[in-house]
């Protein structure tokens, strides 16, 4: 149901409320360009998008070959239209991209904001196979912190009606840098070069928490598992909470993405 909510949001999904991809990303490519060679023979983003990593790096780096894999059909269109013919696209779940390249093939894997949705280690395993001896993996993810004023401060109704802590409790999304800096050194990564990109973000009203919710992609996190019965249920709470929690505004909440630079030793 994954690649059914990100379809819905495709032609929308570069709106990024409040810059929140934007600002974290230029940290990961500044990453990236600070310690890989200028020029890369091939590069594969385990989860393209609409392919704004790629088209970020351009501007700094050589690709010589791009791949971009995605399990939305409508990220991927978004992806192509952006970086041209020669960007190559695997539509599949993440897990699977080992199944369609060679090993030791990838000098530089990008993984942002996946592992809300895919076991953590697995994926980490699967970089780690289809990168070069010394070739660099780029990580972004949030926490199980991120902007949890929203549902365990301000609305505790929303906990209690959507279950939204024991959803993130059931993802492999980090409970904090360290268990991700546990999980990378795990697998054998050598960890090159990390940031904690922490905003306070104001939500003014009730419009812009649902912005957030689609844009971010927590929608397509919490809607991962029973899709249209959590749809009813989230359609009916969001109607009655335009009404009740409108005196409650501004809200004020505070991101946690950890982003980092990891290296295939040699």
């Amino acid at each position: 149901m994954i690649a059914e909510v990100y379809n819905r949001v495709s032609a929308t999904y570069d709106r990024d409320w409040n810059g929140i991809y934007r600002k974290s990303r230029a940290i990961l490519i500044d990453q990236v360009v600070a310690h890989c060679a200028p020029t890369l023979h091939s590069a594969l983003d385990l989860c393209v998008g609409t392919g704004n990593a790629f088209a970020d790096l351009e501007h700094h780096l050589h690709i010589g070959h791009r791949i971009g894999n995605d399990i939305s059909p409508g990220m991927l269109r978004q992806a192509r239209r952006k970086l041209g013919p020669d960007f190559q696209t695997i539509c599949d779940d993440a897990l699977n991209v080992d199944r369609h390249l060679p090993e030791a093939s990838q000098d530089l894997v990008l993984c942002h904001f996946l592992f809300s949705f895919v076991d953590r280690e697995q994926l980490l395993h699967r970089a780690w196979r289809l990168l070069k001896p010394g070739g660099w993996l780029s990580i972004a993810t949030s926490t199980q912190g991120a902007f949890a004023e929203i549902y365990r401060d301000q609305f505790p109704w929303a906990d209690k009606l959507l279950a939204v802590q024991a959803n993130l409790a059931r993802s492999f999304t980090p409970a904090n840098p360290q268990e991700l800096n546990l999980s990378v050194t795990r697998v054998g990564f050598e960890i090159i070069a990390t940031h904690r990109y922490q905003e306070e973000t104001i939500f003014r009203s009730f419009r812009d928490i649902h912005d957030w919710a689609i844009d971010s992609g927590w929608a397509a996190q919490y809607f991962a598992n029973a899709y249209w019965r959590k749809w009813l249920q989230t359609r009916l709470w969001f109607a009655v909470a335009r009404l009740i929690f409108y005196p409650l505004y501004p809200v004020v909440a505070r991101n946690d993405i950890v982003l980092m630079l990891v290296r295939r030793p040699r």
